[in-house]
């Protein structure tokens, strides 16, 4: 059955490293995508985000987080246009949940109060809401943690020259 899945979708890239345990503490830079693109989220002008319905909703979820998993530490975090970049840190205390369940739940909790509210203001929902699945990368150093917190910090200023920045 495995190997028929592998057959379905053959240019498919593993998004999780196979052999690592995603409940282990640790920082984790992760980057979730909108479905098809679509820019949703805010508008960049001159730099600035100027964040959208669906995009409060991304951040009010986000900082909800600790709530609901608890002692993890949602750290830097960019709404942009059509995608979100952002840092959690997963405590050494954690034995309950991994980081797939992390953004599972989070992209669940979004994409359920963005319909709700569409349907209570009789507003016109894009289609699906979230891409498949989500990238990370896990932060191994004070280094890689200073430059990639600066790279989200600057990320909307270089929108414009940005290869997701398509109409």
């Amino acid at each position: 059955m495995h190997q028929m899945a592998e057959d379905n979708f053959p240019d498919r890239k593993l998004n999780r490293l196979p052999e690592y345990d995603y409940s282990n503490p640790g920082l984790y830079f992760v980057t979730l995508c909108i479905h098809q693109r679509k820019q949703i989220l805010s508008h960049i002008d001159d730099g600035q985000v100027k964040v959208f319905l669906a995009g409060k909703i991304c951040q009010k979820q986000w900082f909800e987080l600790p709530n609901r998993f608890r002692d993890i530490v949602v750290d830097e975090v960019v709404i942009m246009p059509n995608h979100i970049h952002a840092i959690v840190y997963i405590p050494p205390e954690n034995s309950s949940f991994s980081l797939s369940e992390v953004i599972g739940s989070y992209k669940s909790l979004v994409a359920r109060e963005y319909y709700d509210i569409c349907n209570l203001s009789n507003i016109s929902p894009v289609g699906k809401f979230w891409q498949r699945s989500f990238h990370d990368h896990i932060i191994r150093n004070e280094r890689e943690y200073v430059a990639i917190k600066e790279y989200i910090r600057l990320n909307p200023t270089n929108w414009d020259q940005d290869s997701e920045n398509q109409p």
